[in-house]
């Protein structure tokens, strides 16, 4: 209650109070922390030695909290609208600065207000709660504030919107806190004697400012002298701080910083200025209290009328600059028409073709090297050209600027040079061609002397910025082009000759005298082999050349380079991830608003890039109604890779998608092709792509059959459809058909035809195709186990961010398989990958759990396992040809297969997870009979072993069979170890452990030795002795122990003895004590043969 009675504050009070406050929310904010509950009751005075007044603190830090933390408390009266929002809507809101501001903006009207803020003193809660969420601001009125400059504080502080309030730093640097003029009768005299005009209006008229007659100081508290400053922004400075006639110049530089506080360049160059053009004087009336007055005369002579145009951060940066006004002006002359050449110049010429490519590259070279030829940094210039165009420069004198002048003439030199080289469709002559030779050579020689000079005087200049042309013209002859262009035009004068005395020879006549239309007329028949000519490739190029030459839109969109959507497309397609996306769309924009179709067909691409499918559609229906067919395939692909979590939504594209296929199979059009030079000008594309929409309609119906998008489920109508286009035409569908004939998916299987469609392609394949060809080197289907041709693949294809390859070398480190085994390489793969391919997530994910490499983390991996094993398409990817080859390679739409396995497996332990033995054998279940052996050899487990269902040997041998029917090296050996007791399978059983051993499989080494033994054919116990001893080279001390048994010398199979129970195989004690008690290698020792039977007693009992 220490303010109840004296309010209205006086000014001097309400300041000390106020800055007070401000400086312990400035040392709360320091400490990272919010105070939540700012009011009157929660500010105390406090004596403090030295100020009569005390000093005023903060107090009640119960409701403080961290910034971000939620807010805990609130007084209804001093809170912010947000936090009653919040509190309607039963949510959290995180505390911020915003939220004491809000209640700081309270506080001061409540201190210096006649009315309160509620409209009564003693509000109730219902009508401070409608006031707090009504969307308009708060009804505050001037009238009951003594003091204006409080008034427009608790405006801006109390605005409802948090964004748009006044931050600690903003407030304390208002003017309010930082001027000593004593407002306190001055505003009341000016509300009753002064009608205050519009500081922001030019008054241009005679009269106006910088114009009339300034008042002197007597009586200056009535006079508004801000009118009288010139310039419009110094204008503003001059009546938000009130001063008068004059005023110290100390004040002024300080308040132009604060204007200028975020004006980098302007506030750098002040002190300049202001030394140069607004200095320091010895006038009378200077003194120690006053500073260095300055006038208002003054301040208009250094920021006159005509500055008043511009910004007063531009003007600064002028001025200071002054004396580079000249140059920049000239850099910017010789920029544009430089980039005007240059523009003009979209194809080489025949004529000079290489002499006039020195001519540009000395004009790009110039070009780059503009802005090193000025002091001035190039964010500085196009302000201060600003101001020069504002104040009507027109540039620098005859006499001045000669380096840059010359550059101008250069250039124009050269734009004629062009023009005239441009103008011969055919060989102009020998004499004629080394004249026109000579005068670029004499324009090379004289830019050379030009930059000789320039180097010379400006030593910021480096010399490799300006094109060494001289050394290029030494090493360039025009000879090998002229005769190109001089056997050109005897093919073409041939080819006239043909035709001479008709239409076909009047065109010809035409275009030899430069007539653009003739040459297209040409072009397009020799492309179509039509208007009485046959399709002639060279020819064409030849005439579409020529009239390119001459910069005619049509001929250059052959080129792919004039029209908007042309130009477009090609930043589009040859920048890749480094194209300005902005600027690309912009052009179809521009296009399509033309009334360009490919300029609609273009912003449809754009936004399938940033899956926006609603615009997708828009655009897409507007090229169909266009007629434009070929949209059709890149809407489909569209309509089924397009991600969304709504399952409605996705199964509504597919049905699209469906539809889509159905209207232009039905189309008459669909096998038509229709003339090249349609095609060049109504596509995007290249003229590679030049197709029938027949093979992607049927690929793209493959996949919708294949996967049941939209329609039933049916693998071999899928095949069927891909099958109808020729084998080779489009590489997709041959992959899609090698994956089907492997895995015998919607076609009896047959490897070998899938494996040969790969093998035969090899060079051909997309990444996916390699990859999966690098999978199947790795994992020996039909080919040779190949590590190093795997590895070498996937290395090449990871480094192009392709995720499946990432994958696959990671697996390759973790067997050691063309490698070295490094848990910590797989790792790094993984974690660079994981962002982009769920299979490395998954992967990296199955290591941490068991903290493989890296640091365990149960958690992390859990929860990737959960967000993985979905099914859907997380990633929005979705082709059919994802070469989910047996446990790995999984098909997205049903979820990852390595994820549902790893799931199960932690559900059942309990592990990160709730324990949930059901659900994991459930996911168990559908990873195998999708495919996958490890989830097969799981349910082995289970079911042979009860320990997670209840034990059913039938069963488990199904699983077993299942496991080693999908390669995976344990369930191949522990299948074949049970079919060992069945003589008439003991062939398969063998070619089981002969494969599981392709896998590095080292528990199948000992069932295949025995498998061996078991056959007894000639030869077998020469190859398990060959075996065993390839594996004894590995460190495999159950092979030390196996060949030790079949070598003939015994020195040998006691030194293989001595190291296989140096491996930790305890069978070996037995026969090192037969060995030391027999004397069989070494000399007999019965002790020592005692100590081994001991032993060997401890440890088998």
């Amino acid at each position: 209650h220490w303010a109840h009675g004296k309010r209205p504050v006086s000014e001097v009070y309400l300041k000390s109070i106020l800055l007070d406050i401000l400086g312990g929310l400035e040392s709360m904010y320091a400490a990272g922390l919010v105070h939540c509950d700012l009011k009157p009751g929660n500010i105390m005075q406090f004596t403090c030695p030295g100020r009569d007044q005390g000093i005023w603190k903060l107090i009640d830090f119960d409701c403080a909290c961290k910034t971000g933390q939620p807010v805990r408390g609130l007084t209804l009266d001093y809170c912010a609208p947000e936090v009653l929002h919040a509190t309607r809507a039963g949510k959290s809101l995180m505390a911020t600065h915003a939220l004491d501001m809000f209640s700081c903006g309270q506080i001061i009207h409540w201190m210096a207000s006649t009315t309160p803020i509620w409209g009564e003193e003693e509000a109730t809660d219902a009508v401070m709660t409608h006031i707090l969420c009504q969307d308009s601001e708060f009804p505050i009125s001037s009238s009951t504030f003594a003091q204006l400059p409080v008034y427009h504080l608790v405006v801006e502080l109390l605005r409802k919107d948090p964004a748009k309030r006044l931050t600690l730093k903003a407030l304390q640097k208002k003017s309010y806190f930082r001027s000593t003029l004593d407002t306190r009768v001055v505003s009341d005299l000016l509300k009753e004697r002064l009608a205050i005009e519009d500081i922001d209006t030019d008054e241009d008229e005679e009269g106006g400012a910088g114009t009339a007659t300034i008042p002197e100081e007597d009586n200056s508290i009535f006079i508004n002298f801000s009118r009288y400053v010139c310039h419009r922004g110094l204008r503003r400075v001059w009546s938000t701080n009130g001063w008068g006639r004059q005023i110290s110049y100390d004040i002024l530089v300080e308040a132009l910083k604060n204007y200028l506080t975020v004006d980098t360049a302007a506030l750098e160059a002040l002190n300049e200025f202001m030394d140069e053009f607004l200095p320091r004087s010895s006038e009378k009336g200077s003194s120690t209290a006053t500073g260095d007055p300055v006038t208002i005369e003054r301040v208009n002579q250094a920021f006159p009328k005509i500055a008043s145009k511009c910004q007063l951060g531009d003007w600064i940066l002028h001025q200071v600059h002054l004396k580079s006004q000249s140059r920049i002006y000239m850099i910017r002359l010789a920029r544009q028409e430089i980039e005007k050449y240059l523009e003009g110049r979209p194809v080489y010429y025949l004529c000079c073709g290489s002499s006039l490519k020195i001519t540009t590259d000395c004009m790009k070279s110039a070009l780059k090297s503009l802005d090193s030829l000025s002091d001035v940094d190039i964010s500085i210039h196009l302000r201060i050209l600003e101001v020069m165009d504002m104040i009507g420069y027109s540039g620098p004198a005859e006499d001045e600027e000669e380096e840059l002048r010359m550059l101008v003439r250069f250039n124009d030199e050269a734009t004629k040079l062009s023009k005239k080289c441009a103008s011969f469709v055919i060989y102009p002559g020998e004499e004629e061609n080394t004249a026109m030779r000579k005068r670029i050579h004499n324009w090379i020689e004289s830019w050379t002397k030009w930059r000789s000079k320039v180097l010379k005087t400006d030593s910021k200049l480096k010399p490799n910025n300006i094109s060494k042309a001289w050394m290029i013209w030494a090493g360039t002859n025009d000879t090998g082009e002229a005769e190109k262009f001089s056997q050109e035009t005897e093919i073409l004068q041939e080819e006239y000759s043909k035709y001479k005395g008709t239409e076909i020879g009047e065109r010809y006549e035409k275009a030899f005298s430069g007539d653009v239309p003739s040459m297209l007329w040409l072009g397009e028949a020799y492309m179509d082999g039509d208007r009485g000519l046959e399709e002639n490739r060279p020819l064409y190029y030849l005439w579409f050349l020529r009239a390119a030459i001459q910069n005619d839109s049509k001929a250059l969109t052959y080129y792919g380079i004039a029209t908007k959507a042309k130009y477009a497309w090609r930043l589009l397609t040859a920048a890749g991830r480094n194209f300005d996306e902005e600027k690309v769309e912009g052009i179809f924009q521009e296009a399509a608003d033309a009334g360009s179709i490919l300029g609609f067909y273009g912003l449809m691409i754009c936004n399938i890039q940033r899956n926006d499918q609603e615009k997708v559609m828009l655009y897409g229906e507007a090229c169909l109604n266009a007629g434009h067919l070929r949209c059709y395939p890149d809407l489909i692909s569209s309509l089924l890779q397009h991600d969304t979590s709504d399952e409605q939504k996705r199964q509504s594209d597919y049905a699209k998608a469906h539809e889509y296929c159905m209207i232009l199979k039905n189309h008459p059009d669909l096998h038509h092709l229709p003339k090249k030079t349609e095609w060049a000008i109504e596509s995007l594309y290249e003229e590679k792509e030049y197709l029938s929409l027949d093979s992607n309609l049927r690929y793209y119906l493959g996949l919708i059959y294949y996967w049941g998008l939209g329609v039933p489920q049916d693998r071999e109508e899928a095949v069927k459809q891909w099958e109808m286009i020729e084998m080779g035409e489009d590489i997709r569908i041959l992959e899609s058909l090698a994956y089907c004939y492997i895995t015998g998916e919607g076609k009896e299987q047959d490897v070998k035809r899938g494996m040969d469609l790969l093998l035969e392609s090899k060079g051909h394949l997309t990444d996916q195709g390699s990859i999966a060809l690098a999978f199947l080197h790795s994992r020996a289907v039909h080919t040779e186990r190949d590590g190093a041709e795997a590895l070498d693949k996937s290395n090449f294809l990871r480094r192009r961010y392709y995720g499946r390859a990432a994958f696959l070398e990671g697996r390759l480190y973790e067997e050691g398989l063309g490698m070295e085994q490094s848990w910590v390489r797989a790792v790094g793969i993984y974690e660079r990958f994981g962002k982009e391919s769920d299979m490395c997530r998954v992967a990296l994910a199955r290591l941490r759990l068991v903290g493989h490499g890296c640091k365990k983390d149960v958690e992390w991996a859990v929860n990737v396992f959960q967000d993985c094993s979905a099914p859907g398409i997380p990633s929005g990817r979705q082709t059919l040809a994802t070469f989910f080859w047996y446990k790995w390679w999984c098909d997205d739409m049903s979820g990852n297969l390595e994820a549902q396995v790893s799931l199960g497996m932690c559900m059942i332990k309990g592990e990160g997870v709730k324990k949930d033995v059901e659900a994991g054998l459930e996911l168990w279940k559908g990873a195998s009979a999708r495919g996958s052996g490890e989830a097969h050899l799981c349910l082995y487990k289970a079911y042979s072993q009860g320990e997670w269902a209840d034990v059913d040997l039938n069963k488990a041998m199904e699983h077993l069979e299942g496991a080693a029917n999908l390669d995976d090296p344990v369930g191949m050996y522990l299948y074949a170890e049970e079919l060992l007791d069945r003589d008439e399978e003991l062939a398969r059983a063998i070619a089981l452990l002969e494969k599981s051993l392709q896998y590095s499989c080292h528990q199948a080494r000992r069932i295949y030795v025995r498998a061996l033994l078991k056959r007894g054919q000639e030869g077998d116990k020469e190859l398990v002795v060959f075996r065993l001893r390839e594996w004894v080279e590995l460190q495999d001390g159950e092979a030390m122990y196996g060949l030790a048994q079949y070598v003939d010398d015994p020195k040998e199979a006691l030194v293989l003895l001595h190291r296989s129970w140096g491996m930790g195989v305890s069978r070996a004690l037995p026969k090192l004590a037969e060995a030391y008690e027999k004397g069989l290698g070494v000399e007999i020792d019965q002790e020592q043969a005692r100590r081994y039977r001991i032993r060997w007693f401890h440890l088998s009992h």
